[in-house]
């Protein structure tokens, strides 16, 4: 072995500008690579920051049938306890309360669809910036009863700083909502999409205006670190567990069945280390449409960490527990999932818990999870029950 090293050695340097410039060579493309990888993942940062600050934050918390319906019936009502609590959860630097609707803007002659959302104007401005993207007219307060409209629609309805524009639409459970609200503020933002379709009114007002008094539609958080994302979702989580505290209470007092199911994404970190973090939450996306698809209105379904989710299924026995968790395997393993016009597999595997005299609600949880553990320690892709 020796001899083959010093051959080789001897050979290397048998031509030394052969060698050199292989060497620079190799060299030069490493670097190449490492910078251009650099750069694509500095854009992907980029892209998300942007994303979050411009609207949505990195996390929304919302009522359940709201993401899927986006109607202002599904609204929820969150206690300043709660949300001191939400704000209190470490990485989280802002959390933005908003009601959100689409309603009719007229002016003139000229009537629009536009989303017209309730915000706090402070909350606001510390999350998008909003107050900085104005180039006309002033910034709404927390008790104004103007509105703010992105420059786009302004032009749209051709409206100006002083002029009254009739907003009608839908409030809370059928109420009509009507007003006659003068601009006060013009925002331009530089994405078309918002730019035409914009328009900020405060909180207190919108909740009056559309009869949904104490009702917000989402809560926009923002942390300080993108990393840290799955830490604070499960801490957020964790705060609205009251539904399986409801369940496990039901069942003490009355002793109907209910089940409990893990359901986590088989090598999911492959797929995100092979198509990217972008791919990676649409498969998370399109995971959740299918829990979504195949379960009952009364149960519930949660995003428990980064790739597993929650599924609590009452009124439920382990056995019928079982077959409807193995449906929605079966279903995701049999759905072609997309990657830029190239299928990919994805498969879930399963655990699956009935509550039983004596289980606490952490007891449940641990043994759903062992029970997805050993699904994933027999070969992945399938259910398992404890």
């Amino acid at each position: 072995m020796e001899t083959y090293f010093l051959l080789a050695w001897r050979n290397l340097w048998r031509n030394k500008r052969r060698t050199l410039i292989a060497s620079a060579s190799i060299f030069f493309a490493v670097i190449f690579a490492l910078v251009m990888r650099s750069m694509q993942e500095g854009s992907y940062d980029y892209m998300v920051d942007a994303s979050v600050s411009m609207y949505t934050g990195y996390i929304q918390i919302h009522a359940k049938e709201y993401w899927d319906k986006r109607s202002i019936d599904k609204s929820m009502e969150l206690s300043q306890t709660k949300i001191a609590e939400i704000a209190a959860i470490k990485h989280i630097i802002t959390i933005t309360p908003r009601l959100e609707s689409f309603s009719l803007i007229s002016y003139g002659n000229v009537t629009k669809v536009a989303s017209v959302v309730g915000i706090v104007p402070g909350k606001e401005d510390e999350m998008t910036s909003l107050k900085s993207k104005l180039v006309s007219g002033v910034y709404t307060t927390n008790h104004s009863r103007g509105v703010v409209i992105a420059e786009g629609l302004a032009k749209l309805l051709k409206v100006e700083i002083g002029d009254s524009i009739v907003l009608y639409g839908q409030g809370y459970h059928g109420v009509t909502a009507a007003a006659h609200v003068p601009v006060e503020g013009i925002v331009k933002f530089t994405l078309p999409a918002l730019n035409n379709t914009m328009v900020y009114i405060g909180l207190e007002f919108s909740q009056w205006l559309y009869a949904a008094p104490n009702r917000i539609t989402t809560l926009s958080l923002m942390i300080d670190e993108a990393d840290k994302i799955n830490e604070v979702h499960s801490a957020v989580r964790k705060l609205f567990d009251e539904k399986i505290k409801e369940e496990m209470e039901r069942f003490k007092r009355y002793k109907i069945p209910c089940s409990v199911a893990m359901i986590d994404i088989d090598h999911f970190k492959k797929l995100n280390d092979t198509y990217g973090h972008i791919v990676g939450d649409k498969a998370l996306v399109d995971v959740s449409k299918e829990l979504k698809k195949n379960l009952r209105k009364i149960d519930f379904v949660a995003r428990y960490g980064g790739e597993e989710f929650a599924v609590i299924l009452p009124s439920t026995a382990i056995k019928d527990a079982i077959i409807v968790i193995e449906k929605i395997r079966q279903e995701i393993f049999d759905t072609d999932f997309l990657v830029k016009d190239k299928s990919v597999e994805i498969t879930v595997s399963g655990g699956v818990k009935e509550f039983c005299d004596g289980d606490t609600i952490a007891k449940v949880m641990e043994k759903a999870d062992e029970a997805l553990y050993l699904a994933k320690n027999s070969g992945r892709n399938q259910v398992k029950a404890l």
